[in-house]
């Protein structure tokens, strides 16, 4: 098994963005996102959990959860965010720690948004942090979420700030320039990773 490289960061500092150009020069990338909305779908583990604690209110015309409904609920409710990673947070990790020994690649990468509030951070061999300043942050979040500033503000500020994240990084990448720039950057931190082994 290889090393594991955490990709983390804050809402809308492009962690997707980072993990995509990761994928196109040919690393496995485990989406702890795309997990978390796997297991939450009909008949999947979390999927009862979810309903048994929060209740059938959140089906929508499907019977699938209604995302958007539950993502109001737990950035207006730290109790009920809690509640929802005390559930999810142990079955995504068991999916991970699967997929990482499934993997023969001498790297793995693992984006996970909240790799330092939970323990997913001692499944990494290393942490990088993608970074952009928060002006850019707050308009790519009301672009892409459709919501005003006060609201996206109240997002950011729901989670751990980007500052402490930065500190106890391995590795950040600037994501404010461009593509090209994220490029030079990654294999940076795989050249620098590599000659550690």
């Amino acid at each position: 098994m290889g090393y594991v490289i955490g990709i983390t960061g804050s809402i809308a500092t492009g962690k997707s963005t980072v993990s995509n150009a990761i994928r196109k020069k040919g690393y496995h990338v485990i989406d702890c996102d795309s997990i978390s909305h796997e297991i939450t779908l009909k008949n999947n583990p979390g999927y009862k959990a979810i309903l048994d604690n929060f209740g059938n209110d959140l089906l929508d015309e499907n019977l699938e959860i209604n995302r958007k409904k539950l993502g109001s609920i737990i950035f207006n409710n730290n109790e009920k965010r809690l509640l929802l990673n005390s559930i999810l947070h142990p079955i995504i990790k068991e999916y991970v720690i699967n997929e990482i020994n499934k993997s023969e690649q001498d790297l793995v990468f693992m984006e996970c948004p909240l790799l330092y509030e939970t323990d997913f951070k001692y499944l990494c061999d290393y942490v990088i942090v993608v970074y952009v300043d928060l002006d850019t942050q707050i308009k790519r979040l009301m672009e892409r979420d459709k919501i005003t500033f006060p609201d996206a503000l109240k997002k950011i500020n729901s989670q751990m700030k980007l500052e402490e994240k930065m500190n106890l990084a391995d590795f950040i990448i600037d994501n404010t320039q461009g593509l090209y720039e994220i490029n030079w950057q990654i294999e940076r931190i795989i050249d620098e990773v590599k000659r550690r082994k």
